[in-house]
């Protein structure tokens, strides 16, 4: 596309065009599983709150966005005019660059849209999904280097499961 070639993109055209870059190599599974972590990223770096359409719509839009095939779907106006708002209202990729937005996305990513926490496995896959973006970004020469390797995050360790005592061989069973 003609923006390939621009300086700088906005975070919703380079997330088009890093799924685009993976589809072909990419199953199934890990399709949803990247367009899952790019909606979820995407949630955290609108400009404006302005005008935003329903999240529900908002989801739909960028799930359609976020599949090479889909996006070629003539889609319903709902949805279109969500994509239209979501293609104005996205941050600068560079703005990545900035370690406090970053930092604040990172936040974001930990969360689920209804505020709880969210899974270990669901965090992880968010952040591999955007370094993996930002180094994409690095190659397109939007970001001179990928920020992530300067912020330092604390790891979330995987939940500790308390053991159930009735499955426990006693000493007089072994």
């Amino acid at each position: 596309s003609s923006r390939k070639n621009q300086p700088s993109a906005t975070w919703f055209d380079f997330a088009c065009d890093y799924v685009d870059m993976k589809w072909a190599h990419t199953s199934p599974g890990q399709r949803k599983s990247t367009a899952d972590s790019l909606i979820a990223i995407t949630n955290a770096l609108w400009t404006s709150e302005l005008g935003k359409p329903d999240q529900r719509v908002l989801n739909r839009a960028l799930r359609t966005a976020f599949s090479s095939t889909a996006r070629t779907d003539d889609p319903p106006e709902g949805v279109r005019r969500a994509t239209r708002w979501i293609a104005k209202h996205t941050r600068q990729v560079g703005d990545l660059a900035k370690l406090d937005l970053l930092r604040e996305v990172l936040a974001t990513l930990d969360r689920n849209q209804n505020g709880g926490r969210a899974a270990p496995d669901t965090v992880r896959l968010r952040r591999t999904t955007l370094r993996n973006a930002l180094d994409y970004a690095v190659e397109r020469k939007l970001l001179v280097s990928n920020p992530m390797s300067e912020v330092k995050v604390k790891r979330h360790s995987a939940t500790v499961k308390q053991v159930d005592r009735r499955s426990v061989v006693k000493p007089t069973q072994m």
